[in-house]
């Protein structure tokens, strides 16, 4: 397959800047560099052979023309993203050098059915002096039109390959007229001392700021909302702690993107009899196909009570293959909206090149195993369609309402409006 129209003008926007004479001669050869070294990288990594029928010495030979023509530095960049992009693997992706800066943006976008919807706008951000309010439709974003096959990669692109704070969008309110507008965002670093280093340390800084499970009551059922599979935290084994000897649970996995495989497993076995082999699935990589199996929870440790799971369009990775093992082993209902689409076991890879003295490293993040669920299926583009497909409204958004966790609830047997719903969690974790 290969990117859309709009992908690789959003790449093109997005590298616009021009750089001066002097130095774009040499950001040219170091992107070419960077070219033929994110290309063998592939070569080794990349789990299928084939590349889904991509050339890539043919694709590298068009981006090498690209390269030529580029006009900054941030181009050149762009021209790895793009040929990195037409694997179209939601877990393959490009990390550009000496990001210009790190920002938060102060609201966030979600796909609701097949329209996006700004969920959340911090108080005090600039979008909410703008006007900007939750259940405003997001018609564009940089001129492109958000769909699910490419919301994703359209903010990655754009905080990636031309991070500034000022971001252009075109929103529509359910109680006013379409209209355009700037946004600015909170420079958290920024200048031309930031090294990619300094900049995923903001973004970890951002991330451990962030609270990965958070509980509530709501009529004699727990609610425990998950935002992460993390590789060493404790947030599942305390969660399954307070899970044990509840009458009924349910999991609030909306904006999972996932994480790590063992965490994924321990998690599923805790919700099976102790002496159940689970299969969630099997990894199909360079060296054959494994199985994923559920970690046994132990003698008394698995909650086995009615279990209700919430999903939307930002549960992603591990997030929909839990849903999906839970599902297929009708271990209780999925409510929520189709999930992301995007399940694949990657690793990120640092490499560490030289520019004028000094090393500049840059990341890519390669797939190495396809997740194939029982009976051969995938989720990779398709997701996980709910068994009860529930969606908030622009008025819900709005007023702050969560009809779909109200809905979950009642299917755990408890009663909770959904005015009250939408309190359990007042502080959403913001993308």
């Amino acid at each position: 397959m290969r990117p859309s129209r709009a992908l690789a003008a959003l790449v093109a926007a997005c590298c616009a800047a021009g750089a001066s004479a002097q130095t774009l001669e040499k950001e040219r050869r170091r992107g070419a560099e960077i070219l033929r070294e994110v290309k063998g990288l592939l070569e080794r990594r990349y789990y299928d052979r084939s590349f889904g029928g991509l050339d890539l010495t043919a694709r590298l030979a068009q981006a090498e023309a690209d390269m030529k023509a580029a006009s900054s530095e941030r181009m050149t960049f762009g021209v790895v993203a793009r040929m990195v992009a037409e694997l179209e693997d939601s877990h393959t992706f490009f990390v550009p050098p000496a990001p210009a800066g790190a920002f938060d943006y102060g609201w966030t976008p979600r796909m609701i059915g097949d329209r996006c919807f700004v969920v959340d706008v911090r108080r005090d951000s600039d979008a909410a002096a703008r006007g900007l309010r939750p259940g405003d439709e997001l018609l564009a974003i940089e001129g492109v039109r958000p769909e699910r096959a490419n919301l994703w990669r359209t903010l990655h692109l754009a905080r990636l390959l031309r991070p500034q704070p000022d971001v252009s969008l075109t929103v529509r309110a359910a109680d006013g007229p379409v209209r355009e507008l700037t946004v600015t965002a909170r420079v958290l670093a920024a200048g031309p001392s930031v090294n990619l280093h300094q900049y995923l340390e903001t973004l970890r800084q951002k991330l451990r700021a962030r609270v990965s499970s958070r509980f509530a009551e709501a009529d004699g059922v727990l609610v425990w909302k998950l935002s992460s599979f993390e590789k060493h935290g404790r947030a599942i084994q305390e969660g399954m702690a307070r899970a044990r000897g509840r009458s009924a649970l349910v999991i609030d996995l909306r904006g999972n993107g996932g994480g790590d495989s063992d965490a994924l497993r321990r998690f599923t076995g805790a919700f099976f009899p102790d002496g159940a082999p689970v299969t969630i699935g099997w990894l199909r990589s360079r060296k054959g196909l494994r199985a994923l199996a559920a970690e046994r929870g132990g003698r008394g440790r698995s909650f086995l009570g009615p279990l209700v799971v919430v999903v939307d369009s930002g549960s992603a990775s591990a997030a929909e293959v839990f849903a999906r093992t839970v599902q297929l082993r009708q271990r209780g209902p999925v409510v929520g909206d189709r999930t992301a689409g995007a399940v694949m076991l990657s690793r990120t890879h640092v490499i560490v090149g030289s520019r004028d003295s000094r090393f500049v490293p840059y990341a890519v993040s390669v797939t190495e195993a396809a997740v194939e669920m029982p009976g051969g299926s995938t989720l990779e583009r398709t997701g996980v369609v709910p068994d009860e497909l529930a969606l908030p409204t622009p008025d819900d958004l709005r007023a702050g309402r969560d009809p779909v966790l109200a809905r979950a609830v009642a299917l755990a047997g408890g009663t909770l409006g959904a005015d009250a719903a939408g309190q359990l969690f007042p502080e959403p974790d913001r993308d």
